[in-house]
């Protein structure tokens, strides 16, 4: 895997609950509702606490989605 990105923990993390929501139908016209936003990110937050300095904030973890290779989600999805 010369060419795989690394991934964090919080940034893994932030991966499979996107695919999660995805598989669970959450996902509609390639968006969440603020409400499911909101359940990830409470999640992430809660899950990672002892080493985020801050909280992630939605808009944080929208674009960190965004950022991540369809590539990563779509391994994760179909595997």
């Amino acid at each position: 895997m010369g060419n795989s990105i690394r991934i964090g923990d919080p940034e893994k993390f932030l991966i499979e609950a996107v695919v999660r929501h995805i598989r669970n139908g959450n996902r509609v016209e390639n968006r969440f509702k603020k409400a499911t936003w909101q359940f990830i990110v409470t999640a992430l937050n809660e899950a990672f606490s002892d080493i985020l300095e801050k909280s992630i904030t939605i808009t944080q973890a929208k674009w960190k989605e965004c950022t991540v290779s369809s590539n990563q989600i779509d391994l994760l999805l179909y595997s």
